[in-house]
């Protein structure tokens, strides 16, 4: 990451909304801070819904489960299966399993970046972040940097791993036509 972040444009969030400003007018680009968006209480839709029409319809529903986090363990597997160019189904498959076996969870609390790196980041960010407060009013929480959990070095539980192992054959299963004997 150390490496990729200053080339990173979608993070330049004020450079980007003055880029929607460029092409649809001043005045009609309005951006949204996430950390906002997702504590209303019928989440992400239910925000943009009450930002733009000053109204949340009925039919808007709260999502069950939003921004599912995977454990350690879940992205170490993952990261290795990048190797191999998997879909994104397997990514999906992943998320979508720890949740079901309870082992992750939404903004479940663990940091992959060091607290150093996390803080250089926001260090070279803060221009477009202070202007994002003064051209839009938006304001970015205080980052509080969780447990950094080094992936590359973590043990593996032989359990957990089986867990995350055998979700994915029960998914893979799934997918395969029943064959009558």
């Amino acid at each position: 990451m150390r490496k990729v972040y200053k080339k990173a444009e979608p993070l330049r969030y004020h450079t980007a909304a003055k880029k929607f400003e460029g092409v649809f007018g001043s005045g009609n680009v309005i951006p949204l801070c996430y950390e906002d968006c997702k504590n209303h209480p019928k989440g992400i839709i239910g925000h943009f819904f009450s930002r733009i029409f000053s109204v949340v319809p009925d039919w808007i529903t709260t999502p069950e489960v939003v921004n599912v986090s995977p454990t350690p363990l879940e992205l170490k597997f993952q990261l290795m299966a990048n190797v191999y160019s998997p879909k994104s189904k397997f990514s999906d498959l992943l998320v979508r399993n720890s949740a079901i076996a309870g082992r992750g969870g939404v903004h479940k609390k663990h940091s992959l970046i060091p607290a150093d790196l996390v803080q250089e980041v926001m260090d070279f960010f803060s221009d477009e972040n202070r202007k994002m407060k003064k051209d839009f009013g938006i304001s970015f929480p205080e980052i509080e940097v969780d447990e950094y959990v080094d992936i590359r070095n973590m043990e593996v539980n032989v359990d957990d791993l089986m867990s995350v192992f055998i979700g994915l054959l029960v998914a893979l299963d799934k997918k395969i036509p029943a064959k009558k004997i």
